[in-house]
C-alpha cells in the first residue's frame, strides 16, 4: 500500500524498509581490528565470607571437640560433687566452682550448644526445627586433603616434580578453601559471635580442672587425666581423648588460617600457600611468641592438616580422593536463628 504525499512515496506497515544513508552505516573492518570491552565478572563476585564469623567459628569448633570429651559435663559434675561435700577442696578452688554454679542461668545450655554445632558443623542435635550444615564434613575433608596432598607433592624431589604433572594444583587448594570458608561464614551467620563468647566463658571456667588441689582430689597428674577419670567414674566411660585433643587444636589452627588469609582464597590470582615455607621451613623460623592458634603461618597450616588427618585415621588413598575438586554445593541464604538465651537478652535491650 502506498500513500501519495506530493513529494515522494513512502511504504507503511509491512512494506520494504526505507533506504538508509550510507554515512549512517558503521564501517566494517577485519575482525582482528575490532575491540571488545568485556566486563570483569570477578569484580562482581561476592563469596559471602565474613572474617568475624570465621574467627567465631574457631572458638565454636574448639568447644565442639571439647564437648566430644564431655569437658563441660565434667566441670558440672565436679561442681555437683563439691556441693555435696564429696570433694575436699579449700576456699580457692571452692570459690571458683561456686562462681561457675551461680552463673548457670546466664550460660548457653547443652541443648543450645548442640544446636549451634548442628547448624555450623552438621553435628547431631536435638532441635528438629534447625537445619544441619550437611555440606561441612565433605568440604572440610576436601580442603584439608588438598592442602596435605599439595604440600606432599612439593616435598618430592624437584626432578620428579618437574617431569610429572601435579595431581593437586594450587588453584584446587584455592577452590576447596573458598568453598569451605563461604560455607562456614554463611552457616554461622546470626549465631556465631554470641555463641562463641558464651562458649569462651565456659572454656575459661574449665581451667579450674588444672588446679593442683583439684587434681590431687582425683589423684591425677594433669587436666586430661582429671577429665578421663571423671568420665570413667561418673559419665559412663571416656571417649577417644587423644583424637579430640589433636583435632581440637589442629582444627582451630586451620580455621584461623582461613580467616587470616581469606583474601588469598577469594582472589583470582596470586599464591595460596608459600612454597618457600613448605620447601625450606628452616629459612622461615617462627618467633618465640608465635602461637599457631592466634597467628598461624602456611607451615602451621600444613602441619595442622597432617595432624588432623592422622588423628582421624584417614588413609592416603582417601586423602587423594578428597583432594580432587568438585562443584561447589548450592548455598542457602536464609538467616540463622539465635538461641533462646540470645533472643531473651536482645529483648531486654529494647
Amino acid at each position: 500500500m502506498t500513500i501519495a504525499t506530493g513529494k515522494r512515496v513512502g511504504y507503511i506497515n509491512n512494506g520494504p524498509p526505507m533506504p538508509q544513508h550510507s554515512a549512517s552505516v558503521a564501517p566494517r573492518g577485519p575482525p582482528s581490528s575490532l575491540e571488545i570491552d568485556l566486563p570483569d565478572l570477578e569484580d562482581a563476585v561476592d563469596v559471602d565470607v565474613v572474617t568475624e564469623n570465621l574467627n567465631a567459628v574457631q572458638a565454636i569448633y574448639f568447644a565442639y571437640q571439647l564437648e566430644q570429651m564431655r569437658l563441660f559435663q565434667v566441670v558440672e559434675r565436679i561442681v555437683d560433687l563439691f556441693q555435696q561435700g564429696l570433694l575436699p577442696l579449700g576456699r580457692g578452688a571452692g570459690h571458683y566452682l561456686l562462681r561457675y554454679e551461680n552463673g548457670a542461668a546466664e550460660r548457653i545450655t547443652e541443648d543450645e550448644r548442640r544446636d549451634v554445632y548442628k547448624r555450623v558443623f552438621g553435628a547431631p542435635g536435638n532441635n528438629t526445627s534447625s537445619t544441619a550444615n550437611g555440606d561441612f564434613e565433605e568440604l572440610w575433608l576436601r580442603f584439608v586433603s588438598a592442602v596435605s596432598s599439595f604440600a606432599r607433592e612439593l616435598a618430592v624431589d624437584p626432578l620428579l616434580r618437574n617431569s610429572t604433572q601435579m595431581a593437586v594444583s594450587e588453584e584446587q587448594v584455592r577452590k576447596a578453601g573458598r568453598d569451605l570458608s563461604a560455607n562456614l561464614s554463611r552457616n554461622s551467620r546470626g549465631v556465631a559471635c554470641f555463641a562463641a563468647k558464651q562458649l569462651q566463658t565456659i572454656i575459661e571456667f574449665s581451667e579450674i580442672i588444672q588446679n593442683a588441689e583439684l587434681r590431687n582430689a582425683f589423684d591425677a597428674r594433669d587436666l586430661w587425666q582429671v577429665i578421663e577419670r571423671v568420665n570413667i567414674q561418673y559419665l559412663g566411660g571416656a571417649g577417644d581423648m587423644h583424637r579430640c585433643r589433636t583435632q581440637s587444636r589442629a582444627g582451630a589452627v586451620i580455621i584461623r588460617w582461613i580467616a587470616k588469609y581469606v583474601h588469598r582464597l577469594t582472589g583470582v590470582g596470586g599464591p595460596v600457600i608459600s612454597m618457600g615455607q613448605i620447601l625450606q621451613p628452616q629459612l622461615h623460623p617462627a618467633s618465640v611468641a608465635n602461637n599457631p592458634i592466634v597467628d598461624p603461618t602456611d607451615w602451621d597450616l600444613v602441619n595442622a592438616c597432617e595432624q588432623w588427618l592422622a588423628g582421624c585415621g584417614r588413609q592416603v588413598e582417601s586423602v587423594e580422593q578428597y583432594s580432587q575438586p568438585i562443584e561447589a554445593p548450592s548455598a542457602s541464604t536464609s538467616p540463622m536463628d539465635l538461641p533462646q538465651i540470645a533472643r531473651d537478652l536482645l529483648r531486654g535491650l529494647e
